[in-house]
């Protein structure tokens, strides 16, 4: 009885409520076009192997997979700000409002990696 609520409650130190990333700002110059927006993130993502797609103007999706485990997630965007909003997943323990930690993690870096990108690339 004991190995089982120690199990229980290892899995639940695992798990963490879900992060999304919401209206994280950013200011490209200007004169940056949708297209160099969408091409420095697609590119943030690529270095921490997200792959990421457009699904329309202002929007895209990105997927991550690490071992047996994929994420999902909606990138929504404009000139002023971005977001990282949870849309599916994959072996992660989602029950509605927690996700293993790891899932906070990735989305965390992949918010700093986007912004830091937009900083550099399009000043």
């Amino acid at each position: 009885m004991l190995i089982v609520l120690l199990i229980v409650g290892f899995n639940a130190c695992r798990t963490a409520p879900i992060y999304n990333a919401k209206h994280i700002p950013i200011s490209p110059r200007p004169s940056a076009t949708e297209e160099e927006i969408e091409k420095t993130i697609r590119y943030a993502g690529r270095r921490l192997d997200w792959r990421i797609n457009k699904v329309h103007p202002g929007e895209m999706q990105g997927v991550f997979r690490k071992r047996d485990h994929t994420v999902t997630v909606a990138i929504p965007y404009n000139k002023t700000q971005f977001s990282i909003l949870y849309l599916d997943s994959e072996n992660l323990d989602y029950d509605g409002d927690k996700i293993h930690v790891n899932y906070n993690i990735w989305v965390k870096r992949l918010a700093e990696q986007i912004k830091n990108e937009i900083g550099f690339r399009l000043p």
